[in-house]
């Protein structure tokens, strides 16, 4: 699946779609992790969150609101994998692809290993009791004063609601 059409399946579960910007309320480094990691060649990016549904959705709203020209460049190259089968097939294209482990994908180190040496992108979710000497990053808890502010300035919802 494209980052576009889950971004629209998150949004249609919501009682109202929010702003992409929402999903990103005290999470700055998550971005800059974000863009470090596809600056590079090829490479594997861990994220330490509460859900790997909670991953896969930061990364589709940073994606989302970033510049139009990176976020193509970005989007027209990612891809949400659900199944090992489609994992194993698509780490045999060409083109350097960012393979981005669906909540429904249990990711073992073959499956990241091949595909980062065929020179790939992958992201995947990180339990929170992943080792600490594991490479990895964290996706900050979003705090509820600053969310609240954004929803009301961003969504656009009443503050009682927010």
């Amino acid at each position: 699946m494209d980052l576009v059409a889950h971004w629209k399946n998150v949004q249609a579960m919501l009682r109202q779609p929010l702003p992409a910007k929402v999903l990103l309320t005290n999470r700055e480094a998550i971005g800059t992790a974000f863009s470090e990691w596809l600056g590079k060649a090829n490479g594997e990016l861990a994220v330490k969150a509460a859900s790997p549904a909670e991953v896969v959705a930061v990364f589709c709203a940073w994606v989302l609101s970033i510049e139009p020209d990176e976020q193509d460049r970005i989007a027209s190259r990612a891809i949400i994998v659900e199944q090992r089968d489609a994992w194993r097939a698509l780490t045999t294209s060409r083109q350097p692809l960012i393979l981005v482990a669906s909540p429904r994908l249990e990711v073992d180190a073959e499956l990241v290993v091949e595909a980062v040496r065929q020179g790939h992108h992958v992201l995947r979710f990180a339990e929170f009791r992943t080792p600490r000497n594991m490479p990895h990053v964290e996706l900050p808890m979003m705090r509820r004063f600053d969310l609240q502010e954004t929803l009301a300035r961003e969504a656009g919802l009443p503050e009682s609601e927010a």
